[in-house]
């Protein structure tokens, strides 16, 4: 979501690989490629005048000022939150907006992954180095899929658990509303979860 151009998202690169054509970006000043960020999310940044009108001064500005001040105070920041916002409303944009800025200040961060992606990950720990990143990185941005189950939430609470005595703080991500996960806590453990989002605590806020 950005000014940059919508078919190669400003890279000047399309996704198969070819030149665009549309805005005949120089290749040769291009911005090196980040790890973990696909081809079409390279250079681009998350911008609220990109979205309707009625969620740019609430949500909008809301999700740029959580990347400003998770930027400025990297080292400090520790809170753990989950966002609801519609699907389409640049939650995945903001996401590879902030790992590109992290990145490029030489910080490790794990690959964007759903919420059951990173349970089979810890559970296999087929791949150690994505295990021990997911535990131990600083920040990690989560995706709650829209069919959420009830197990899901004890994985929340746990993975929380996990990363916040390794000193680092979790963001969820969900296309839905509040009264959506509300419906699926069947054993109400969002509800004993949901807090200030300091220590395994979670703050909730929902932008429907």
């Amino acid at each position: 979501m950005s000014s940059t151009c919508l078919r190669c998202g400003g890279t000047g690169i399309l996704v198969n690989g070819e030149r665009c054509t549309e805005c005949e970006k120089d290749t040769s000043t291009l911005q090196p490629m980040v790890y973990g960020v696909p081809a079409q999310y390279q250079g681009v940044k998350f911008d609220k005048s990109f979205l309707p009108e009625k969620f740019q001064k609430t949500y909008g500005e809301f999700m740029e000022e959580l990347m400003h001040t998770i930027l400025t105070d990297y080292a400090f920041y520790q809170k753990n939150i989950l966002i609801c916002s519609k699907p389409n409303t640049g939650k995945t944009v903001w996401t590879y907006n902030l790992y590109s800025e992290l990145s490029s200040k030489g910080y490790e961060i794990p690959t964007l992954r759903d919420i059951i992606e990173v349970r089979n990950i810890l559970n296999s720990y087929a791949d150690k180095d994505e295990a021990n990143l997911i535990s131990n990185a600083r920040c990690m941005v989560v995706k709650i899929p829209k069919d959420i189950q009830f197990w899901m939430f004890d994985t929340l609470s746990s993975l929380v658990e996990r990363r916040v005595r390794n000193d680092g703080f979790t963001i969820f991500l969900f296309g839905g509303s509040k009264d959506d996960l509300k419906y699926a806590d069947k054993y109400g453990r969002l509800r004993d979860l949901e807090g200030t989002g300091a220590y395994n605590s979670i703050k909730i806020y929902d932008f429907n």
